[in-house]
């Protein structure tokens, strides 16, 4: 059989020129323009729809420099994104350091722990660290902001610190001692990264220096306790017993045994040892809105020996006797108006 080869060659020459013509269309000329204009433009949502409509109409073409010129765009947009959300994170963060830091309130109370002053020392550095390498011209504000807030503190800074340092210097126990240290090292942290955050200020740069000597001086965390413990004992030493504003030995036997009664009731292992009366007269009470006598109180003072403890103490100690058809009664309550004092038991006689 012969075979005509006519009819098959043109039908593949006529089959890849279709291909051709079809990756030529007008239609797909448009739809590449504007994909390259989108690119151009850094319309990324745009350039993206696009190409995917192109590929579906012109399978056949080679999308090699269009894909790489998608990719490029979106790493480019992705890369302004985070760059974009990253300088927002740092703003924020230096906005938070402004009132976290700068205007921290620098005053302590009793239940202040190492740890937190630690927590808050660490705070100050990395505040700091985000302001020094921030670009100034953005947190300009902020760190104007910050200033007044720093020119705040700096106002009762030498009174405060001189007074922290004096409560570490004179504290009668060790826990005062290095709660008062404690306070002097947060200023000596705040001032070191104020310094760093405004390098121009010498004075800032002086009154963290000033600091750091003054908390030095005070030395490890035991001669801290030691020198406080001195402190008590020299004050337990040198108490005594106020002298009696008046010189009544009835009196003085009644704070006696309403003492001793008191102390046998409360289950107290005390010792009486000397009573003076410190107030003239008795004080009246009366009820605030009738006038009505109530009662009565004197206060004087009550020197005692804790046997358990075999340590001697003395504190204020009032007397009451409720008013009673007329008549104060003899029956009377006794009690401690405040904490007592130690004092040495032989110089209570003194």
């Amino acid at each position: 059989m012969k075979v005509n080869w006519l009819p098959i060659a043109i039908f593949v020459i006529l089959t890849a020129s279709l291909s051709v013509f079809a990756q030529e269309t007008a239609g797909g000329k448009r739809m590449v323009d504007t994909f390259w204009k989108a690119i151009q433009e850094e319309r990324v949502v745009s350039a993206e729809n696009t190409l995917k409509a192109l590929k579906r109409r012109e399978p056949k073409m080679d999308f090699t420099a269009m894909d790489k010129a998608l990719n490029d765009l979106q790493n480019k947009r992705e890369k302004a994104v985070t760059t974009s959300r990253n300088r927002l994170d740092n703003k924020l963060a230096v906005r938070e350091g402004v009132e976290q830091f700068l205007g921290e309130n620098l005053q302590l109370d009793s239940f202040t722990k190492r740890d937190a002053i630690d927590k808050r020392i660490a705070d100050h550095a990395r505040y700091a660290d985000l302001m020094v390498n921030a670009d100034k011209s953005e947190i300009s504000e902020e760190l104007e902001t910050g200033l007044n807030y720093v020119e705040m503190t700096l106002r009762r800074n030498d009174e405060i610190t001189k007074q922290q340092a004096k409560f570490v210097a004179e504290a009668l126990t060790p826990e005062i001692a290095e709660t008062n240290y404690m306070g002097l090292l947060l200023r000596e942290s705040y001032w070191k990264n104020v310094s760093r955050v405004y390098p121009d200020r010498s004075d800032f740069s002086k009154i963290a220096a000033d600091t750091a000597t003054l908390v030095k001086g005070f030395g490890t965390q035991e001669e801290r306790a030691q020198k406080a413990i001195a402190n008590y004992n020299a004050k337990v030493d040198a108490e005594r017993l106020p002298r009696p504003t008046v010189s009544n030995a009835s009196l003085e036997a009644l704070f006696k045994s309403v003492f001793i009664n008191e102390s046998k009731v409360k289950n107290r292992n005390y010792t009486f040892l000397k009573s003076v009366v410190t107030t003239s007269d008795w004080g009246i009470r009366r009820n605030q809105l009738t006038g009505i006598i109530l009662g009565r109180g004197r206060t004087g003072v009550v020197a005692f020996k804790d046997n358990g403890e075999g340590k001697c103490f003395y504190g204020y100690y009032g007397l009451y006797q409720q008013y009673v058809g007329g008549k104060f009664l003899s029956t009377t309550a006794g009690s401690f108006d405040s904490q007592y004092t130690e004092i040495r038991c032989e110089n209570v006689l003194k």
